[in-house]
C-alpha cells in the first residue's frame, strides 16, 4: 500500500510540476484585455511572371503547390488570385483546378481582375489568422478563464470562426425524404446498436 502511495504522490508532484513550470505563466497581473485570445494575420504572396497563353509551366504549378504547402494549414487559407481581366480569363479555370487539387476549398478561392499587373503576370495571395493564447498568471489564486482561452486557442481549426462562426452545410435532401417515407410506411425498423459498433463509428 504504500508503495502505491509513494508512486501516485511521485507521479502528482511530477504532474504539478509540469503543469506550472511552462514560461507562458508570469506573476504579473495582466490587464482585462490580455485574459482574450487575440488574432493574428499572415499574408503571403507568389508571384508568376511571364505565364504562356497555352498555360502554367510543370515549374510554375510546381511553385503553386510549393507556395501553398509552405503556408501550412490548407484549411485556414483565403486564397486570392489577382491578374488582368485578360489573363484571369485565360487561366482562371487551371488554377482553380490546381488550388483546389492542392487542398483549397472553392469557398476560400477568389479571383480579382487588376489593371496594376503586368499583363502576363499573376499573384497568388494567401492570408490566414493564428490564435495567439493569453498568459496565464503563476499565483496562489486560480486564474480563471485563462486556461479555458489558452485551450480554445489551441484547439479552433480556423481562428477566423473565433470572430465569426459558420452555418450549417446543406442537409442531403435524398436522406432526408427517404427517412420520411419510410416511417410513413410503416417500415421503419428501429435500429439496435452494440458498443462495438458505437466504437467502430457505425
Amino acid at each position: 500500500m504504500s508503495t502505491k502511495f509513494l508512486i501516485l504522490s511521485l507521479f502528482i508532484t511530477i504532474f504539478v510540476t509540469a503543469c506550472t513550470s511552462f514560461d507562458t505563466y508570469t506573476t504579473t497581473q495582466p490587464d482585462i484585455s490580455q485574459k482574450a485570445i487575440s488574432l493574428e494575420m499572415i499574408n503571403s504572396q507568389l508571384t508568376i511572371p511571364q505565364v504562356n497563353v497555352n498555360g502554367l509551366s510543370a515549374l510554375q504549378s510546381q511553385a503553386v503547390s510549393y507556395f501553398i504547402l509552405d503556408q501550412g494549414d490548407v484549411y485556414k487559407q483565403r486564397i486570392l488570385v489577382k491578374a488582368s481581366q485578360k489573363t484571369l480569363e485565360q487561366h482562371s479555370d487551371e488554377l482553380s483546378v490546381l488550388l483546389q487539387s492542392n487542398g483549397v476549398s472553392l469557398a476560400k478561392l477568389n479571383f480579382k481582375a487588376s489593371d496594376k499587373i503586368a499583363i502576363n503576370d499573376i499573384e497568388i495571395m494567401s492570408e490566414y489568422f493564428v490564435a495567439v493564447a493569453p498568459t496565464c498568471i503563476k499565483s496562489v489564486e486560480v486564474d480563471f478563464g485563462c486556461a479555458t482561452s489558452r485551450n480554445l486557442a489551441s484547439l479552433v481549426a480556423d481562428p477566423v470562426h473565433l470572430i465569426r462562426g459558420v452555418g450549417l452545410s446543406a442537409a442531403e435532401g435524398n436522406v432526408s425524404v427517404n427517412s420520411v417515407v419510410r416511417y410513413r410506411k410503416g417500415n421503419q425498423k428501429e435500429k439496435t446498436m452494440s458498443l462495438s459498433d458505437i466504437a467502430k463509428g457505425l
